[in-house]
């Protein structure tokens, strides 16, 4: 207990401000809710959710007394990697503009509002687990997985958005979505705009991690 004390009182800056930017974006759905008596949209609460678990689970991983074993790291690092695609996912919520029940520019604050707070999750989470792998792992086997993880990642939210699978659907339902990766991969001229989106968005994860570097961004919130 102590040691959860410690550790939540070291990263307090982090938690602060993740507590104030959710809270933001959820007045945000509120206010919007008040205004048009229409409850669209309210699912980005339960987006913001499933975008938070991959954060619990690297940060109850970090904060653990005794340190963490490879076998410990793998199994709880594959919930993660399931997981983590709902947090920058929140991103393609914006597909939701062109409803007919969209208020766009209220609306176009309201989503980047929610898909920040995931993009946060998201390159927070990440470090953490970079953080514990190095402990485990040779620093070529690391760089490998930083390098593949954004389109492994980028295949999730494709899978999830367009494809309509959900994290639990590994366990549920394990072979439609390995089904659809694995047709990603055997035909990737027919599907060639799928994987132009899934390089797009991998892209999009690298740059946005190459700035949090350089910008310390991350380092300032602790």
């Amino acid at each position: 207990m102590n040691h959860l004390k410690t550790y939540f009182f070291n990263r307090f800056n982090t938690f602060s401000t993740l507590t104030l930017t959710s809270l933001g974006a959820l007045m945000l759905l509120m206010l919007r809710v008040k205004l048009t008596h229409s409850f669209f949209l309210l699912f980005m609460v339960w987006n913001l959710f499933l975008a938070f678990i991959p954060f619990a689970i690297s940060s109850f991983l970090k904060y653990r007394p005794a340190r963490v074993s490879r076998w410990v790291l793998l199994c709880w690092g594959a919930a993660w990697l399931v997981f983590l695609p709902n947090a920058p996912y929140m991103l393609t919520d914006l597909i939701h503009l062109i409803s007919d029940e969209s208020i766009i520019w209220f609306d176009l604050v309201l989503i980047l509002g929610f898909a920040i707070n995931g993009l946060l999750f998201y390159y927070l989470s990440v470090r953490d687990m970079t953080e514990m792998i190095k402990q485990v792992g040779t620093p070529y086997w690391i760089r490998g997985i930083l390098l593949f993880l954004p389109v492994l990642i980028s295949i999730g939210v494709y899978i999830g958005r367009f494809q309509r699978w959900n994290s639990w659907d590994i366990l549920t339902e394990p072979f439609g979505p390995i089904r659809d990766i694995l047709s990603l991969i055997r035909y990737p001229i027919h599907h060639s705009l799928e994987w132009l989106f899934i390089i797009g968005f991998s892209l999009f994860l690298h740059m946005g991690n190459l700035a949090v570097k350089r910008l310390e961004f991350l380092k300032k919130l602790n």
